[in-house]
């Protein structure tokens, strides 16, 4: 996987191919800005028409020369260069993203727990692999389905991050049966 700057295309009429009027005029400058400030050229549509109609409803009681110069600010917003892998993010990552730290920190906290077993605990130790292992794909997952756009695509990661999750509940529970065996074998 290469990841590289870059910037992806943004169209300036989005909404309207041929503007007739300032109203479509001011709509397509709206939307690429909002579209610029997202790093997002696939915005819905309807979304962005209705928030420009908000500010449209602000703004045209101004002056014409003011709404064009309006108008020119939005079309002159600068494109920021950002780092991506797979693809443009999608709109979901301008909503807060999740507390993904705090979930890998409490993996990691208990994966150190997890690593006090006796070096003859072979057992113990594969569980232990096998449940890492699904915890990275869990991680690796939601980063897809963060910068997925495709319904499909996101309904298979989802359910993709669920069969991990009863991996890692299983290896839980085999961990656990594990560790009172041993300890049930060191009282003998």
């Amino acid at each position: 996987m290469q990841t590289f700057l870059t910037s992806p295309k943004f169209e300036k009429k989005y909404l309207y191919k041929s503007p007739t009027l300032l109203y479509h005029e001011f709509c397509n400058a709206s939307a690429y800005q909002k579209m610029v400030k997202l790093s997002n050229p696939n915005l819905p549509k309807q979304q962005l028409l209705e928030e420009a109609n908000t500010k449209w409803t602000e703004i045209k009681k101004n002056d014409i020369n003011e709404i064009k110069n309006i108008i020119n600010s939005y079309l002159t917003t600068p494109v920021p260069l950002a780092r991506y892998r797979f693809q443009v993010s999608n709109f979901r990552n301008s909503q807060p993203p999740r507390p993904f730290i705090q979930e890998t920190a409490q993996i990691r906290s208990e994966f150190n727990e997890e690593n006090q077993i006796s070096q003859n605990a072979t057992a113990q130790r594969y569980t232990i692999n096998e449940k890492e292992r699904a915890q990275k794909k869990v991680a690796e997952y939601t980063t897809m389905l963060d910068m997925a756009t495709d319904s499909s695509m996101c309904t298979h990661l989802v359910n993709q991050i669920n069969t991990e999750k009863q991996v890692i509940l299983q290896q839980n529970k085999r961990l656990n049966y594990l560790k009172r065996h041993a300890a049930a074998q060191e009282k003998l």
